[in-house]
């Protein structure tokens, strides 16, 4: 309709005033007016078309309408996205920030150690620290997606109207893939992160014993804690509660087995059981499954099935940052650039020179990794 497709293109053209739209002045009486714009544009009651229409500019003509229409498209949108839920942001620190300009992360060494005593009139010592910096900057991601006027006028199925919906999708797939390249390349768990030399104490397992099992865990568990080879932040014992297991969705029911049984098998090196009652540890420590569809996608080869993380929930391993104004993804339709005679810039008529209809999506954040004492890695073979 030409009413809908006038307020959808104010809307589209300000995409970020979706930001004014929640924060906007709103009546008592908002989700009711809401509700009823809903069922107007949805044309709930049945409205032959040409009332239908009559019905959309006379509401067009109201100085609310395009609010409550771009309320609806903001919620729908952000429904959607919100409706694949983040995986790896549960091990991320999440961070706002104004712009694309560098950010730096310092970390500090040597400020958690113990307190030296002062004698009476004595001098207090300079604390000696060691800096760790990490920096990134954020980016752009998008796309266009170009359809023909011929196409918009013959999708009797609404197969075009999903459009800002799908690419709402894309936008939180995007999110996952980037997360995850940060802890996995095509050779499995990212050496320059889990065996970091100055911090990472060699977090990466390696050999058969790395396979995803109890015993592979509690390695894992002790390697990240400190109880192996006394683990420590400066000179006072580590907080590190190791907490998020990520894993391929193929070993899904592996983890199910591994987390909820009382007990299992213990093998020696030739694969010969020693005993069958061993108590499992691991189920009583509330580990919480991640389970990551990107990682077959990110590393090649057996390993994308089989390799897995142990993440920490007081040691954040990365920061995931986003431009602040601009969190979720963005939106747009391109102004056709032409006008009728009878007046009007319609952008569902397609663009002057070809009669195209173009949707662009807009996403912007960054990240890095941070301290690798917050993960532990394995290629599970």
């Amino acid at each position: 309709m030409v009413a809908v497709q006038d307020g959808l293109l104010e809307v589209m053209e300000q995409w970020d005033s979706f930001v004014p739209v929640r924060s906007a002045r709103k009546s008592g009486d908002w989700n009711k007016r809401l509700l009823e714009a809903n069922r107007l544009l949805d044309n709930e009651s049945g409205l032959p078309d040409p009332l239908h229409v009559a019905r959309l500019y006379e509401a067009m003509s109201t100085s609310d309408f395009p609010l409550l229409l771009a309320d609806k498209l903001d919620r729908e949108t952000l429904a959607q996205f919100a409706a694949i839920p983040p995986q790896m942001r549960k091990i991320a620190r999440v961070k706002p920030g104004r712009g694309f300009n560098t950010r730096k992360r310092t970390a500090f060494e040597g400020l958690m150690g113990r307190l030296p005593r002062v004698e009476e009139l004595g001098q207090y010592k300079a604390r000696k620290r060691t800096e760790r910096e990490y920096t990134y900057e954020p980016n752009k991601y998008g796309s266009l997606v170009p359809f023909s006027w011929e196409m918009w006028l013959n999708d009797d199925l609404g197969a075009l109207d999903n459009i800002p919906m799908n690419l709402s999708t894309a936008a939180r797939m995007t999110e996952e893939w980037f997360l995850t390249q940060l802890f996995f390349d095509s050779n499995g768990p990212r050496d320059s992160y889990f065996a970091d030399s100055e911090l990472g104490n060699g977090l990466v397992a390696t050999g058969a014993s790395s396979a995803l099992s109890v015993e592979s865990l509690e390695t894992a568990i002790q390697a990240m804690t400190g109880a192996a080879a006394g683990y420590r932040m400066d000179d006072v014992p580590a907080v590190n509660v190791p907490r998020y297991i990520m894993i391929s969705p193929s070993d899904t029911i592996l983890l199910e087995q591994i987390l909820s049984s009382a007990t299992f098998a213990v093998t020696d090196g030739s694969g010969s059981l020693t005993r069958t009652a061993a108590a499992n540890t691991i189920s009583t420590r509330n580990l919480i499954p991640i389970v990551n569809p990107w990682i077959p996608i990110v590393v090649s080869g057996s390993k994308g099935q089989t390799c897995w993380a142990l993440f920490s929930e007081t040691v954040k391993p990365c920061e995931f940052g986003l431009v602040r104004g601009h969190e979720n993804p963005e939106l747009f339709i391109a102004a056709s650039g032409a006008q009728r005679i009878g007046g009007g810039d319609d952008p569902f008529s397609g663009s002057l020179h070809d009669d195209s209809i173009t949707y662009k999506v807009r996403y912007c954040f960054g990240g890095t990794t941070l301290d690798p004492r917050g993960g532990y890695g394995s290629d599970g073979q």
